[in-house]
């Protein structure tokens, strides 16, 4: 019996040794599979592959779920979630790591992405205050300065009132002195002098306590692109765009344009001029350094540029501080004129684009019931109200008015909530890239409507790759656009360069410094007759809209069987 009850104790202590052995093999190799996994996620991540992060961060965080390693892999996923719109997901994945309990540098990470999904949504106070909560937690040089430069670049996005709410709100905390600047910055503008010492005083007192921190946390370099060495009283022309960061590609050819049309005037015998280029690394609180320094430092008698709208709007205030002619050719945000009388936006045209659209839909097509779709940023959201409103004025109804995720990919909820709504047409602002998705998508739904399109649509890539699902959709072209073009490509063939890139920057680059050049010749480097000559020229013209139809007419087309046909001239 004894001998029996040996065995069975052997016998179960032997499969005991077995399991655990067979268990730690199961968990080595578990531990291999995730350490595999993990690689090939920091491998994506430094080839910024986001889709792919996407993907398989969520398959470890669905396989390996206590590894150690997840609070980074959420990260990840969540940065990459950012960088292609899906913000929801974004935002949960963050707010769990705020929730747990992770290292400190790591949640300061969460909130930093909080702060970009809330900046992207439009919501700037809220953006404003997970970047202030970073600043609150102590943390290494590095990530305070990240979080210092969001907020500088987002409090130049929210309004006085929302400036003075946060000023309440974080009274002495870390970063409120950058809320205080923008703030004290659009008091000096309006000329509101109460606010102007109240605020002066308070941040002299922020600054007495920690006298180490700069005024200027970022700043512009000077690239001297055509400069006559030794010259003397000669005319200087500022180029403010990013030149350095992710929107540089963009900065580049903005001042290809710009060069350009200097280097055409110098060879048409107007040598008596310099320009001179500050960067503003797409960060509004550099623009605001940047152009104090040319002001300031190089003597320029106007400003061309800001390229990106907060940027533009930042350096637009300082210019009118400081009475210099500022011309954005290119910056989208609606009424930057109107920050004063020194500041100018030439209009690329799209305000007389979208009039006359609606017109077409309403006069030619008899469309009663109209919806609208883009993306979700604050340039359709003007387009979209400028839409509305003359639609409505002819008579129309709007129906539906859907903005998509920028980087959405599936828009069949979009159609249904649009369908719902019963239209007889479709206007779509989308550019390319989305176009090329959203059109099959709709012939795919089955989604029979009157489409309508700006005149991006004129495109032989979207025909080509969207041509079935394009049949009937009318769009326009503008006269200016074929007119701009010509002269573009004239001075560039005039200089002897090749101009391999056309699109808005370039294209506003030039035109911009060529507006100034131009109206230099007409008032002389005096700086109040250039400021009334530039008004002139584009203050005091026609509407673009009343201009093209009273002129060449503006050209609509339509798409038959796969081709573009032209359809009528609006007159």
């Amino acid at each position: 019996m004894m001998r029996s009850a040996i065995i069975v104790s052997i016998f179960f202590l032997l499969m005991s040794c077995a399991s655990a052995r067979q268990e730690q093999v199961s968990q080595g190799r578990e531990f291999a599979e995730s350490e595999e996994e993990l690689t090939r996620i920091r491998t994506l991540a430094f080839e910024g592959d986001n889709k792919e992060i996407r993907k398989v961060g969520k398959q470890f965080l669905s396989r390996f779920g206590d590894d150690p390693s997840v609070p980074e892999v959420m990260l990840l996923v969540a940065r990459a979630d950012v960088e292609l719109g899906f913000f929801d997901e974004a935002k949960g994945l963050a707010l769990d790591l705020i929730s747990a309990d992770v290292p400190k540098k790591q949640t300061a990470e969460a909130y930093l992405l909080l702060s970009d999904v809330e900046r992207a949504r439009g919501s700037f106070p809220d953006a404003a205050r997970h970047a202030l909560a970073v600043l609150g937690m102590e943390l290494d040089d590095q990530t305070a300065g990240r979080a210092r430069g969001d907020l500088g670049e987002i409090v130049e996005l929210v309004t006085p009132a929302g400036l003075d709410e946060l000023g309440e709100e974080y009274a002495t905390s870390p970063g409120i002195d950058i809320v205080l600047e923008s703030r004290l910055a659009y008091a000096e503008t309006v000329g509101d002098t109460a606010t102007v010492r109240v605020l002066s005083e308070r941040l002299a007192g922020l600054y007495a306590l920690a006298p180490e921190r700069s005024r200027e946390p970022t700043g512009g370099r000077t690239v001297p692109v055509t400069s006559r060495p030794g010259a003397s009283g000669v005319p200087r022309i500022g180029i403010l765009c990013p030149l350095s960061g992710r929107f540089s590609p963009v900065g580049e050819v903005f001042l290809k344009g710009a060069s350009l049309a200097v280097k055409e005037a110098m060879k048409r015998g107007n040598s008596g001029l310099e320009l001179v280029v500050g960067d503003t690394g797409s960060n509004p609180l550099a623009a605001r350094a940047a152009t104090e320094r040319l002001i300031r430092d190089e003597g320029v008698i106007a400003i061309v540029g800001g390229v990106l709208s907060s940027p533009t709007i930042a350096a637009a205030q300082v210019a009118q501080y400081n009475g210099t002619v500022f011309v954005s050719p290119v910056a989208t945000e609606e009424g930057i004129s109107s920050i004063g009388k020194w500041i100018f936006q030439a209009s690329m045209e799209t305000d007389a684009e979208v009039i006359a659209i609606a017109r077409v839909a309403r006069k030619e097509l008899g469309l009663e019931r109209i919806a609208f779709l883009s993306s979700d940023n604050t340039r359709s959201r003007i387009i979209a109200r400028a839409f509305s409103k003359e639609v409505e004025l002819l008579g129309g109804k709007i129906c539906a008015v859907e903005f998509y995720e920028e980087g959405s990919t599936d828009f069949r909820d979009v159609f249904s909530r649009i369908r719902r709504s019963d239209p007889e047409g479709l206007f779509i602002a989308s550019d390319l890239e989305d176009l090329v998705l959203i059109l099959p998508q709709i012939s795919y739904y089955e989604f029979g409507v009157q489409l309508l399109g700006t005149s991006s649509w004129r495109s032989n890539r979207l025909l080509r790759m969207a041509g079935r699902d394009m049949e009937g959709a009318v769009f326009p072209e503008l006269p200016s656009a074929a007119y701009d073009t010509e002269l573009l490509y004239s001075a560039a063939n005039f200089v002897g360069e090749d101009l391999v890139e056309y699109n808005t920057f370039v294209l506003g680059g030039y035109m911009g410094v060529r507006t100034v050049i131009e109206a230099l010749g007409e008032s002389g480097a005096d700086s109040e007759s250039l400021r009334r000559t530039i008004s002139n020229r584009l203050e005091n013209r026609l509407h673009p809209y009343l201009n093209f139809t009273s002129g060449p007419g503006i050209k609509f087309y339509r798409v038959r069987k796969e081709k573009v046909e032209e359809w009528l001239v609006l007159k």
